[in-house]
């Protein structure tokens, strides 16, 4: 479970202006459950295959976020999206290639291919219009990446990554970067 601080803005026609842009902060929880099973292949010493599945039961609450009204501009249709909650499912399966290059360098690639369906939608209570539903968005996507790790002592590890993913409705995110364990 995840403590959150949110942000939203949304543009609509309030009449005087055609894209009036409203914006809100608050906070949320967001926690999920899951289950991964998989079978390791060994074709040979220097190499490992793991084919994995994941189940994963997710939510997001939304404890307080009202959207603000300032006196020069003012929001004339505010929505309150306090006390309100989405939750999703999300299958993936993955596979992942270890290759050990020398006896202290190795090297994983990744592969993963997955949805995630939203169950249900945001809610709000828009002043002068009532409750509105929202619809959430399911989506496919792809995670993907490289991890090489170095071990130059037995109870240290030193590895660098590029992963990502990718996916409909969600675009194309990065990260770069390294990892330092030490065994005690």
């Amino acid at each position: 479970m995840a403590s959150l601080g949110l942000n939203l803005s949304r543009h609509y026609d309030n009449g005087t202006s055609a894209n009036y842009a409203a914006t809100a902060s608050g906070d949320g929880l967001l926690g999920s459950v899951y289950g991964r099973g998989g079978v390791l292949w060994a074709p040979n010493a220097d190499n490992d295959i793991l084919f994995s599945a994941t189940l994963k039961q997710g939510a997001l609450g939304v404890g307080t976020m009202v959207e603000d009204d300032p006196i020069a501009s003012p929001n004339l249709f505010v929505a309150d999206y306090s006390r309100t909650s989405a939750s999703f499912t999300t299958i993936k399966g993955g596979i992942d290639w270890t290759a050990r290059l020398t006896t202290d360098v190795d090297l994983t690639a990744s592969l993963g291919l997955g949805a995630a369906f939203a169950n249900g939608g945001a809610t709000a209570n828009v002043f002068g219009v009532g409750t509105v539903t929202g619809a959430s968005q399911s989506t496919l996507f792809a995670e993907y990446g490289v991890r090489l790790g170095w071990t130059p002592a037995p109870a240290t590890r030193i590895d660098g990554f590029v992963s990502g993913s990718s996916g409909t409705g969600i675009g194309t995110h990065a990260q770069v970067g390294a990892a330092y364990h030490l065994k005690f």
